[in-house]
């Protein structure tokens, strides 16, 4: 293979890696919205699903109670299951 067909390629490999995808995982509901209106997509009919409300959060800090956070962790997974 010619150099230059090497180096050609090696950027070409180089600006692949380089790009990333947005992550989904642990989105601000900002973020949520924001997502939605670059789609098109009216952020009032698609709900969040990742978005903890307040009263989740109440119930899971009712159920995970005081301990280690390995403790809370098993009895909010009792709680779940």
């Amino acid at each position: 293979m010619k150099p230059a067909t090497l180096i050609l390629l090696l950027a070409f490999l180089a600006a692949g890696c380089a790009t990333t995808k947005v992550s989904y995982m642990f989105m601000k509901p900002e973020a949520w919205r924001e997502e939605l209106a670059r789609r098109g997509v009216d952020a009032r009919s698609v709900p969040d699903p990742l978005l903890v409300s307040e009263q989740i959060g109440q119930v899971a800090v009712r159920l995970a109670g005081a301990g280690t956070p390995p403790e809370r962790l098993q009895r909010l997974q009792q709680g779940l299951f």
